[in-house]
């Protein structure tokens, strides 16, 4: 969380503080730069201007290939004759004066990544939580040591200003004199071709005034360095966070303020923002992070069951184990197999001759013949009966087609 205060002040345009607010609900929302930075690379990278090579560039030549059996490529040749020229190739990207290999084209995807509604929502909400934590802000290099409080708030009045003096001077009353001088210094030649393109000089982002209604407001801010103004309903990342990095310094009107609460909600409420529909702010998942606090506490150690030492070094034991091979290893394959020693045992004795075991198994082996000896015969003794059976019907089948066709032909 970013904050818990209950309440923010309210100042006037002579800088004195003239009442208090409710803190919106999004100031108290987890602070992830991680989501932020991802939704202004998405958000600056829809903002890029398509560049193309010339759909002609490389084909300005008359060429045409010579064919084959001249010895040379069939790459296309210039035409003509009495230069240098002549003959040379052309149209392929490996010639001089040829076009490129895959030219840049103006329908190529532009945009780096795309991010959802919902992403992009949290992370304004992010950077608005960050607005309030002072440390972040003065780490984004800001001058805040004269501003009274974060967030700053001014009284409704200010959006009736429309001259920048007055402008000028109300930024002055709220503490950012240091501000506007830092921004106002920061001015730097561009580096590259920038210059020559109506960006020949960048400077650093000063405060940004947020205010809720009419717009008529940023007639007094607009021309001041640094300044940037935005509608409460049309915050974006790319304001709140330039660079992707949190912590801007915010001024909000106590419209603008107020309105924070119907477009964004509650963190510890259930309910939806009024203003975005099905949008709920993120909410922690733990209450508190610190894991090894939690372990370690008191409640849950009365409850879990001691150290099991026995347990724990049956478990090293077993990671030291080598894993060996009982095909090869007869150790092994007695730990596994209990049996494997009486049946190697077993296998012996039987190529002893006279002993017990080759007698038992020559036993085995004439019960297995005998065996197979009477099933032989019985097969044997079955196919012939079925064969003698199916012989006897066969010839009366014959005998009665044969009479039957005698009778026929008589």
């Amino acid at each position: 969380m970013s904050t818990v205060r209950p309440c923010v002040g309210v100042y006037d345009l002579s800088g004195r503080r003239c009442g208090t607010l409710p803190l919106p609900g999004v100031f108290a929302a987890a602070i992830r730069p991680d989501l932020v930075a991802a939704a202004w690379r998405s958000s600056s990278s829809s903002s890029r201007q398509p560049y193309a090579v010339s759909s002609s560039a490389g084909r300005s030549s008359s060429a045409a290939s010579w064919g084959t059996g001249r010895a040379v490529s069939r790459v296309p040749r210039v035409k003509g004759g009495g230069s240098h020229r002549c003959g040379q190739g052309a149209y392929g990207n490996m010639c001089r004066g040829g076009g490129l290999f895959g030219p840049t084209r103006v329908w190529r995807r532009w945009c780096s990544s795309s991010s959802s509604s919902s992403s992009r929502r949290h992370a304004v909400a992010a950077a608005l939580a960050a607005a309030a934590v002072p440390a972040l802000v003065a780490a984004r290099g800001h001058k805040v040591e004269e501003v009274k409080e974060l967030p700053l708030v001014v009284e409704q009045r200010a959006q009736q200003l429309r001259k920048t003096r007055e402008g000028l001077l109300l930024l002055q009353q709220l503490g950012l004199q240091q501000e506007l001088q830092r921004v106002r210094c920061s001015s730097k030649l561009r580096a590259g071709r920038g210059k020559s393109r109506s960006r020949r000089f960048r400077s650093k982002r000063g405060p940004l005034l947020v205010y809720e209604g009419d717009k008529s407001v940023s007639r007094a801010f607009r021309n001041i360095p640094g300044v940037d103004c935005c509608s409460v309903e049309r915050l974006s990342v790319l304001l709140l966070a330039p660079g992707g990095v949190v912590g801007r310094l915010c001024v909000f009107t106590a419209a603008a303020l107020q309105q924070l609460q119907q477009l964004f909600g509650d963190p510890a409420s259930l309910a939806a923002a009024a203003r975005k529909q099905q949008y709920h702010l993120l909410r922690p998942l733990l209450q508190n992070c610190d894991v090894a606090r939690v372990v370690n506490s008191d409640e849950v150690q009365a409850v879990l069951r001691p150290q099991q030492q026995q347990q724990q070094q049956q478990q090293q034991q077993q990671r030291r184990r080598q894993h060996k091979n009982l095909l090869t290893n007869a150790a092994v394959l007695r730990r596994v197999n209990p049996a494997a020693a009486n049946l190697k045992r077993n296998a012996k004795l039987q190529q002893q001759t006279g002993s017990k075991q080759q007698q038992l198994l020559q036993h085995k082996k004439q019960q297995v013949r005998l065996h197979r000896r009477a099933h032989r015969r019985a097969a044997k003794a079955f196919m012939q009966q079925i064969r003698a059976a199916f012989s006897d019907t066969a010839q009366a089948n014959i005998a009665a087609a044969k009479q039957q066709q005698q009778q026929l032909q008589a």
